[in-house]
């Protein structure tokens, strides 16, 4: 299966390492809960499509933007 979503940002995706999580690490606090509060909210799709994907890449469209795809299984 081909999974493709088009991003109007010339920036290429970096995929950022992941660190490891106890139990009190995704307990959520009430702070996190409040709408808006972005801190450790983002940057994690892009590692777990990588680790589902049988291969992955990026076309760039012009005058801007990009696909961004993954192909899961064969």
């Amino acid at each position: 299966m081909l999974v493709e979503v088009w991003d109007s940002s010339d920036e290429m995706p970096v995929s950022k390492p992941m660190a490891e999580l106890s139990l009190e690490d995704v307990l959520p606090d009430a702070e996190s809960l409040n709408a808006g509060h972005e801190d450790g909210m983002s940057g994690r799709g892009l590692p777990i499509v990588e680790a589902l994907a049988v291969e992955c890449g990026v076309t760039e469209t012009a005058p801007a933007g990009k696909w961004v795809w993954a192909r899961i299984a064969d």
